[in-house]
């Protein structure tokens, strides 16, 4: 039980306790192929491809399973992803997660030094999230689903379609 007038340390770790250090940097202009075989040659989890531009690996793995290793990997990398320091409050990081940011770049120094996915948060999630059952389907056809509809955005993005 709590004393009065005793100081009890808050435990905030910051997102240095939450990031994935396994990054790695990858031209803008490589194919997805290229950018796949990068990234498990680093032994990374993520591409950052750019200031505030990264792919996850495993996007990277599905596009070379599916016969597009020609596909730009830019053009399915998230863009103006959200950026905090290793010290930035845990309860920051979180937030943005639960605000829909699927990757949160990690940055110190002028340098990414790692990386927080939303998508492999296991934290608890509202119920009525619809970022957290878009980003985590039941099953593989809906998984593809998504991501179809993610690239076809991020294409259409490209090509100057408006929302």
């Amino acid at each position: 039980m709590a004393k009065a007038g005793h100081v009890y340390p808050q435990v905030d770790p910051g997102a240095a306790a939450l990031m994935d250090r396994r990054i790695a940097r990858g031209a803008a202009s490589l194919s997805a192929g290229a950018a796949h075989a990068a990234a498990t040659r680093a032994g990374a989890h993520a591409l950052a491809l750019g200031p505030r531009v990264a792919v996850r690996h495993a996007e990277l793995a599905r596009a070379v399973r599916w016969g597009l290793p020609g596909l730009r990997a830019l053009e399915m990398a998230w863009h103006e992803l959200p950026e905090v320091t290793p010290t930035t409050s845990e309860i920051a990081v979180r937030r943005l997660v639960l605000a829909g940011a699927g990757l949160i770049l990690v940055r110190h120094g002028g340098h990414i030094v790692g990386f927080v996915d939303g998508r492999a948060a296991t934290w608890a999630r509202p119920a009525l999230s619809v970022a957290h059952r878009l980003e985590n389907p039941p099953d593989a056809g809906r998984e593809t689903v998504v991501w179809l509809l993610r690239l076809a955005g991020k294409l259409g993005e490209a090509m100057g379609v408006e929302r």
